[in-house]
Parts: structure tokens; sequence; C-alpha cells
């Protein structure tokens, strides 16, 4: 089974979104395996 997380967040905090990505990772739960992902080309959806 497949399933799409979709992420959207506000412009302002695109920089603590990456700087938490950087420190912690995809935080994936326990059996989730990532595949790929897109973006919106303002980078609020992911």
């Amino acid at each position: 089974m497949r399933y799409m997380v979709i992420e959207s967040r506000e412009p302002q905090n695109i920089n603590a979104f990456y700087e938490r990505f950087d420190k912690r990772g995809r935080m994936l739960p326990s059996g989730l395996k990532y595949i790929d992902s897109w973006r919106s080309l303002a980078l609020q959806t992911c």
C-alpha cells in the first residue's frame, strides 16, 4: 500500500523547516519508507 503525505507551510517558516530537516531528517513513522518528493514552485507544498 502507498500513501502520499502532503506538507504545507507558510513562506516565512521555510528556513525553520529546512533547519529542522537538517537536524532531524525526515522523521518518518516506523515502517514508512520514503520513495520520492516533489515541491511546488513557491516551495509552500511538498
